[in-house]
C-alpha cells in the first residue's frame, strides 16, 4: 500500500505579492519583519529588548538586472539592510577593481576591504562610496559644486553620517587601531565627496586625515621603503592628495618633502633602481610635489612679476629637471623588464613614462610667456606625448571610472595649457571630453571645460595682438585656415557644455569655492584683461 504522503504533493508555500516596503526601522528590515515604525524607536525593538536602528532616508531605486552584483551577507558581526548590503556588494565586486585597474594597490586590495568587513566605521563609509560611484556610472560624474541632490545621495551621506556617528563614540577609547580606522574613513569620505562634486567637502576630510598623519609623523614613511607596504600605500594615498590638493583652493600641502627632494634622500633606498612599479610609485610622490608646486607658482605669474624673479626661478627649475634625469635612470631595470611584466605591469610603465614627459615639458615650459615663440619648440614633444597618451588609453580593456591616483588626466590638461598647436589641444581636449572619470581630486568633465575655455581665450587673445576693431566682429577678417580652426573650438565648446555658452559662469556662481582653484583664477585673469580691451565675444 502507497503512503498517502508519496501521492498527495505538499501545498507549496507562495511569496506574497506586492511592493516591498520602503520603511520600517534598520533592525525590524534586516529581520525581515513588519515594523510599526513608532517614530524615533518603534515599539517592536523596544518591547522585545532590542536596540533599534532609527530610520533611513528613501529607499534606493530597484537594481536593473545588468547591475545586479552578487549579494554578501558572511563575515559582518552586525545586522546589514538590504539596500547597504547591494551597495557593499557594488564596492567590492566593481568599486576595488576599478580603483585597481591602473594601479596594484595593497591598500584598497586589502587593507581597506578587510576593515570594511571588521569595522562597521569603515564598512558604512565604503557602502557610501559604492552609493556614489553607483550613481556616477548611472547618471554621470557631478561637475563640482554640482552635487546632485537624489535617493542615491541622500542615501550616501546617510551611510557617512553613521560612520562618522561610530567614530565619534570611539574617539575616547585607547583603541590602538583607531587612528587607522580614522585614517581610513577619511580616504573614503573624500572619494565619496569628489564622486559627488563637493571638493569644498572632499578638501576638508583630506585635511583631516593629514592632520592625523602629521601629528603621528607618519609622514617619514614616505622616505624611503617601508616594512609594511600597506602601510605604506595609506601615507601614499594621502600624500597624493596632498600633492594636488592646492591646485583646488587648498591651503597646504600638509606633507611638506622639500628637504627630502632638495638632498635626494628620497631616492636613497633603491641604489640600483626600482624593483617594481609600487617602488617607482612611491618615489615619484615628492618629486611630483615639488613639481607641482613650482608650476602653480608659476602659472598665474605676471610678465612682469615673472622677469623680476627669474634667475631665483630659473635655478629651482634646472634642480628640478636634474632630479628628473636622476628618477629616468632609476627606472631604467622597469623599462628593461618590460617585456616580462604583465600587461597591467606594463601600463604602469608606460604611465609613469608617460608622466615623467609631462613633468619635464611642464617646468621646462612654465617660465616662458604664453605666446612665446621659444613654446613652438616644443610642439613635436606635445605631440609625441599625446600620441603616448591615446596609445595607453587605447590599450586599456576597461576605461575606469574611478581611479586614486592621478595619471592622464593632468597630463591631457596640461598640454591644452601649454601648447601652441591648436590640432593638438582640440585632440587632447577631445581626450578628456570623450573618457568621463575621475583621477584622484582631477574630475574629467571640469578639465575639459577649463581646456575649451582656456583653448578659446588664447585664439582670441591671439586676434587681438593684430587688430584694433572689436572682437564681437572679428569672425569676418579671418583667413579660411583661422576661420576653420575657431569653428572647430566652438563645436568643440558646444558639445563640452550642452550648449551654453554662460556655462563656465554658471558653474562658478554654484560654488564660490572653485573661484580659489589655481586653473580657475588664471581663465578669470585671462578673460577679465580681454573684457578691458575688447568686446569678448559669449
Amino acid at each position: 500500500m502507497v503512503h498517502p504522503s508519496s501521492t498527495i504533493p505538499a501545498p507549496t508555500r507562495k511569496r506574497a505579492g506586492g511592493k516591498r516596503s520602503k520603511t520600517g526601522c534598520r533592525t525590524c528590515r534586516a529581520r525581515h519583519v513588519k515594523c510599526d515604525e513608532t517614530p524615533a524607536q518603534c515599539r517592536n525593538c523596544t518591547s522585545s529588548g532590542r536596540v533599534c536602528g532609527g530610520y533611513d532616508s528613501p529607499r534606493l531605486p530597484r537594481a536593473t538586472r545588468g547591475t545586479v552584483s552578487p549579494q554578501v551577507t558572511d563575515g559582518f558581526g552586525w545586522a546589514m539592510t538590504s539596500d547597504e548590503q547591494r551597495c557593499f556588494s557594488y564596492f567590492q565586486h566593481h568599486t576595488i577593481p576599478t580603483l585597481l585597474e591602473m594601479f596594484e594597490s595593497p591598500l584598497w586590495r586589502k587593507l581597506v576591504l578587510a576593515m570594511s568587513y571588521s569595522e562597521p566605521a569603515v564598512y558604512h563609509a565604503a557602502v557610501a562610496l559604492s552609493a556614489a560611484h553607483e550613481d556616477a556610472e548611472g547618471c554621470g560624474f557631478a561637475l563640482p559644486g554640482q552635487a546632485r541632490q537624489d535617493t542615491w545621495r541622500q542615501f550616501a551621506i546617510d551611510q557617512s553620517l553613521r560612520s562618522f556617528a561610530i567614530l565619534n563614540r570611539r574617539r575616547s577609547s585607547r583603541d590602538p587601531k583607531l587612528r587607522e580606522v580614522m585614517l581610513i574613513c577619511c580616504l573614503l569620505y573624500v572619494f565619496l565627496e569628489l564622486l559627488s562634486g563637493c571638493h569644498e567637502n572632499a578638501c576638508r576630510h583630506l585635511r583631516s586625515g593629514l592632520q592625523i598623519l602629521k601629528e603621528a609623523r607618519a609622514h617619514r614613511q614616505l622616505i624611503g621603503a617601508s616594512e609594511s607596504p600597506v602601510e605604506s600605500c595609506l601615507v601614499a594615498a594621502f600624500a597624493e592628495l596632498d600633492i594636488q590638493s592646492p591646485f583646488f583652493g587648498s591651503p597646504g600641502p600638509v606633507l611638506c618633502l622639500n628637504d627630502e627632494v632638495d638632498q635626494y634622500s628620497w631616492l636613497e633606498s633603491f641604489p640600483f633602481g626600482f624593483r617594481g612599479i609600487f617602488d617607482a610609485q612611491q618615489a615619484f610622490a615628492p618629486f611630483m610635489y615639488s613639481s607641482y608646486r613650482f608650476v602653480a607658482r608659476c602659472w598665474p605669474l605676471t610678465e612682469e612679476h615673472r622677469m623680476a624673479n627669474y634667475d631665483a626661478l630659473q635655478s629651482e627649475q634646472r634642480q628640478l629637471l636634474s632630479h628628473m634625469i636622476r628618477f629616468a635612470d632609476l627606472c631604467e631595470p622597469l623599462s628593461a623588464s618590460y617585456s616580462q611584466l604583465s600587461r597591467k605591469e606594463q601600463r604602469g610603465v608606460d604611465i609613469i613614462h608617460a608622466q615623467q614627459r609631462h613633468v619635464v615639458l611642464e617646468v621646462s615650459t612654465c617660465l616662458l610667456s604664453r605666446f612665446s615663440p621659444t613654446r613652438d619648440c616644443f610642439t613635436p614633444h606635445y605631440q609625441a606625448h599625446l600620441c603616448e597618451l591615446k596609445s595607453i588609453i587605447r590599450k586599456s580593456p576597461e576605461c575606469p571610472s574611478l581611479s586614486p591616483f592621478p595619471s592622464l588626466l593632468p597630463c591631457l590638461y596640461a598640454i591644452v595649457y601649454s601648447c601652441r598647436d591648436y590640432e593638438v589641444c582640440l585632440e587632447a581636449t577631445e581626450e578628456l571630453h570623450r573618457w568621463t572619470h575621475c583621477e584622484g581630486m582631477f574630475n574629467s568633465a571640469w578639465l575639459a571645460l577649463a581646456a575649451i575655455e582656456h583653448m578659446r581665450l588664447d585664439f582670441l587673445e591671439e586676434e587681438m595682438s593684430h587688430r584694433s576693431s572689436p572682437l564681437d566682429t572679428f569672425a569676418t577678417g579671418m583667413n579660411e585656415e583661422r576661420s576653420h580652426i575657431w569653428s572647430r573650438i566652438e563645436d568643440l565648446r558646444w558639445r563640452i557644455t550642452g550648449g551654453r555658452p554662460d556655462y563656465l559662469d554658471e558653474v562658478l556662481q554654484a560654488s564660490a569655492y572653485m573661484k580659489t582653484w589655481i586653473c580657475v583664477r588664471v581663465l578669470q585673469m585671462r578673460k577679465a584683461r580681454l573684457n578691458e580691451s575688447f568686446c569678448m565675444p559669449p
